[in-house]
């Protein structure tokens, strides 16, 4: 086993240990009810959002790693212990996750202790946590009381717990338990849409195309209205991100039958930082199906797909940069070319009955006819 440093290949790994970690978590029975309201089903989620915070501390965010597999991660965050006329810097560990096929092989202690060791060569004072205190006392934790430490509402629990990183460093020190206001302000709603994306995003391919198979549809008049309060939305979470939204695809031309998927080619700044734009897209509910940065940048997500098949709104989102992108002229096209639309249609009632669970096949199907009024648009337009 090795333990080193968290790296960004490594961050879609450790999201996805945390949520089978804690799905699967097993706690001896004193701790069970005391440790009840710990187990949010929030930890994949905030395990992303601790890495965007202020009193993160990457110096001590640590992976183990077993014959090349990431099976468990450490995080550490500042916290302070809070009086009336002064305050102390502590910091806090958690979520410690370790995959579900990998606990009771002492990996998240040696994270612990590891992380404990490297805390104390940095000059840190003291760690204070909620955990269970039948597992941390072995580890030399304490309950915070013993300090005169109390929750931030100045209630104890059995379950807050304080180790000094050195003789003496909690002399003196009482008070109110205070750490970063990420722990308490997880949105319930967004969490289960982080979850949906990761138990989805590790489906192979054909298993999701079984699961959401080719359907056509006639024309919804509300598709205009779902790609407006999508686009709405991406431009409240991208900002100034954002160089140009547009709907594209069959939902975008009226009366045209298609799949019941509004598409949206989202164009940004190149300056954009493709991790980030994913970590923020997938926090609001987007899940990533494909990405590619080379030879030029795409990000092909969506939403709208559940365990159980489509919600009532799906969406794909296409994220680029700026250029004069095909998918524009083929649907500027079509919505002023009828006789195209009927031949477009015709193609893909065809191809849907023959690959109605192969959704990759279906649209390299359709590649030769895209191409060719593609040409058609940008020719007429010389």
């Amino acid at each position: 086993m090795e333990i080193r440093p968290e790296r960004p290949a490594d961050y879609r790994a450790v999201e996805h240990l945390t949520y089978d970690a804690f799905v699967a978590m097993q706690v001896v029975d004193e701790d069970a009810e005391l440790l009840d309201g710990v187990r949010t089903g929030d930890e994949a989620l905030l395990v992303r959002k601790l890495r965007r915070t202020g009193s993160f501390v990457p110096e001590l965010d640590m992976v183990a790693e077993v014959d090349g597999k990431v099976v468990g991660n450490i995080m550490y965050t500042r916290s302070q212990v809070v009086a009336e006329d002064d305050q102390w810097e502590t910091v806090t560990f958690g979520p410690v996750s370790v995959a579900p096929a990998s606990q009771r092989r002492g990996i998240g202690s040696a994270l612990v202790t590891t992380t404990l060791d490297a805390a104390r060569a940095m000059g840190l004072r003291a760690v204070v946590i909620v955990g269970s205190p039948a597992y941390y006392r072995r580890l030399g934790f304490r309950p915070a009381s013993d300090f005169g430490i109390t929750l931030a509402d100045g209630t104890t629990t059995r379950a807050l717990l304080a180790l000094p990183l050195y003789d003496g460093a909690l002399e003196g020190v009482s008070g109110r338990f205070v750490d970063d206001p990420v722990f308490a302000s997880l949105d319930p709603d967004e969490s289960a849409a982080f979850n949906t994306t990761l138990e989805l995003s590790r489906q192979p391919l054909p298993e999701l195309w079984r699961l959401f198979p080719i359907e056509l549809h006639e024309a919804n008049p509300q598709y205009p209205l779902w790609y407006a309060q999508a686009a709405g939305r991406l431009g409240a979470l991208l900002g100034d991100q954002i160089v140009r939204t547009s709907h594209i695809g069959s939902t975008s031309v009226p009366g045209l039958v298609a799949k019941p998927i509004v598409d949206i080619l989202l164009e940004v700044d190149p300056a954009a930082d493709p991790t980030l734009l994913v970590e923020t897209l997938e926090a609001d509910g987007w899940m990533l199906m494909a990405q590619t940065t080379t030879p030029v940048m795409r990000l092909d997500m969506c939403m709208g797909y559940t365990p159980t098949g489509f919600a009532k709104q799906v969406f794909h989102l296409h994220v680029v940069h700026p250029d004069d992108h095909d998918e524009l002229w083929f649907a500027d096209f079509l919505r002023t070319h009828r006789d195209v639309q009927d031949d477009y249609v015709a193609l893909k009632r065809d191809l849907a009955h023959q690959h109605r669970h192969d959704r990759d096949t279906y649209t390299r199907a359709k590649t030769t006819f895209v191409r060719a009024i593609v040409h058609r648009a940008r020719s007429q337009r010389a």
